[in-house]
């Protein structure tokens, strides 16, 4: 059963007590904002702008801000060039579209 949005939220908290310079954070942080945004797209999900996750509503479209921020964050840190490639990519395709 995928997470719901206590768990979700709890799995944030853990990967922020790890501190932002912990060498796992920034993955954690994608790979739970990447569930959250999965869920809440599949409808498995009901959008609470209540609760947080790292801080950003649990809605769809702050969701994608964080998930394209944290995926950013992993490309500057990245040394295979491939892989940030890659991953801008995803960033660029969760990142949700503006009028500017």
């Amino acid at each position: 059963m995928p997470p719901g949005a206590a768990e979700l939220c709890e799995a944030a908290a853990v990967v922020e007590s790890l501190g932002p310079d912990a060498p796992e954070a920034a993955r954690l942080r994608a790979e739970v904002l990447g569930q959250a945004l999965s869920q809440l797209e599949a409808k498995a999900l009901i959008a609470d702008p209540q609760r947080l996750v790292f801080g950003t509503p649990l809605t769809e479209r702050p969701v994608r801000f964080g998930l394209e921020k944290s995926l950013r964050q992993l490309a500057r840190n990245e040394p295979d060039r491939a892989r940030q490639v890659e991953l801008v990519d995803r960033a660029n395709r969760v990142r949700p579209r503006t009028l500017v």
